[in-house]
């Protein structure tokens, strides 16, 4: 993260802590609005650790029926056997770039390639780094379990 983004990002909290302090603290102190600006911060610490967990909770408990869906679709728009492509397994999404740029595989299976491949960039572009973990998670278990259609 850039420090000026990171700055600029500090202002609302600062403008909070501000009227935090003029409105509810008798005394106006640069200790007063410290404290203030310091408690934001640990109650967005606090909101990002229960987003986590409930987060991956919740994937946890729904990551088959997902794994699921996306091996159907997969199977559905007739994707490529998967080892037909050299890509590094742990990154799908290189899978579906491979895809989507293959003239020789039909275009509505190249459109629903680059969509996917998009998901992920997407998150990882707007900073959903967790997000973006789980939907890899389940796109590498849906096509390991995709190719195992091929070695049968």
């Amino acid at each position: 993260m850039k420090s000026s983004t990171f700055i600029l990002g500090l202002i609302p909290d600062c403008v909070i802590a501000y009227l935090i302090m003029v409105l509810l603290w008798d005394e106006k102190s640069l200790g007063v609005f410290i404290f203030i600006f310091i408690a934001l911060q640990v109650l967005y610490l606090i909101r990002w650790i229960f987003q986590s967990i409930v987060g991956w909770v919740t994937f946890s408990m729904n990551k088959e029926k997902l794994i699921e869906g996306v091996y159907k679709e997969l199977k559905e728009k007739k994707f490529p056997e998967p080892d037909k492509y050299t890509f590094d397994k742990s990154m799908p999404h290189h899978f579906y770039r491979l895809v989507a740029n293959d003239l020789s595989v039909d275009v509505s299976t190249r459109i629903s390639a680059q969509a996917m491949e998009s998901e992920v960039n997407i998150l990882r572009s707007v900073g959903q780094l967790q997000a973006m973990m789980r939907l890899t998670n389940i796109h590498s278990a849906s096509l390991k379990q995709y190719q195992s259609d091929f070695e049968k």
